[in-house]
């Protein structure tokens, strides 16, 4: 199942979630937080060497926060984007 979660939401979700998140998982909430109108152009194992994480990380960041995995996580991201209010 892939779902889509609003930038507003997401950011508000990963600020809510922050304090039960791993050091290592801060790291890239932090980078998601200060790069939010970007799009993740970049494969897991990119953003793990950005961050200096673990793919395995960055895969057990996406299922904490409530997502599938990154590639749920680019596709949100690209889809608040591309959202029109």
């Amino acid at each position: 199942k892939n779902f889509f979660i609003i930038m507003n939401e997401f950011i508000q979700h990963l600020q809510a979630n922050y304090s039960i998140l791993r050091k290592s998982e801060k790291k890239i909430a932090d980078y998601l937080q200060r790069h939010a109108q970007e799009r993740l152009d970049f494969s897991i194992t990119e953003l793990a060497r950005r961050l200096k994480v673990s793919e395995t990380t960055v895969s057990r960041f996406c299922r904490v926060i409530g997502l599938q995995g990154f590639q749920d996580l680019k596709l949100s991201m690209a889809a608040s984007l591309n959202r029109v209010d």
